[in-house]
């Protein structure tokens, strides 16, 4: 009875002992931090993913610049032949199930690649000796002017106008300016 127990604890043993290296095995789709960022090559490699990323059709390259915000904006006829969803945007039905998902979407798609950019500044932090001090200063302004770019995008395009009651009778909205339209506007209240 012993022998039944102690065989397959022993061959376990033994196996467990020499799997050492199996068991260290790095993924090949990911990359470890300490190994991207060795070399300057790598920095900019990360900010050129930061920068493609930003220009995903999710973002950048169709959601913001040619499709959701310029329909919300009416910069296009949408005429009865197209998607439900278009209609809805026109209409700005944010109720829609369709119309939220999309708009979450941006908003998640953004803020990914605000996390991407900050942690790109962690790395400069961390890694950036190998760099010199003029690349270390461009790549830092050029990852804090994106994340500002996407903070300021973010509040133009996705807020609620800010509103101070000036008194019983008065109060003031303030939005970002956009175009030529007034960003303050002052409303008397009956």
């Amino acid at each position: 009875m012993k022998n039944k127990i102690i065989i397959p604890l022993l061959f376990i043993a033994i196996s467990l002992a020499s799997c050492n290296k199996w068991l260290d095995v790095k993924p090949e789709d990911k990359f470890i931090e300490e190994e991207v960022f060795k070399t300057p090559a790598g920095f900019y490699d990360a900010l050129n993913g930061i920068y493609l990323n930003l220009s995903s059709n999710n973002l950048y390259g169709r959601e913001i610049n040619l499709e959701t915000l310029d329909i919300l904006a009416q910069t296009y006829y949408i005429s009865t032949s197209q998607s439900d969803l278009r209609k809805q945007l026109v209409i700005f039905n944010y109720g829609d199930k369709g119309v939220k998902e999309k708009i979450d979407n941006i908003w998640t798609n953004l803020y990914v690649n605000i996390t991407n950019i900050n942690r790109f500044l962690e790395n400069l932090d961390t890694y950036g000796s190998v760099l010199d001090e003029q690349t270390l200063a461009m790549m830092r302004g050029e990852a804090l002017a994106a994340r500002a770019f996407i903070y300021f995008d973010l509040l133009e395009c996705l807020h609620q106008p800010i509103l101070w009651i000036l008194n019983q009778k008065e109060f003031l909205i303030i939005r970002i300016p956009h175009m030529k339209l007034p960003h303050t506007q002052k409303v008397l209240m009956s």
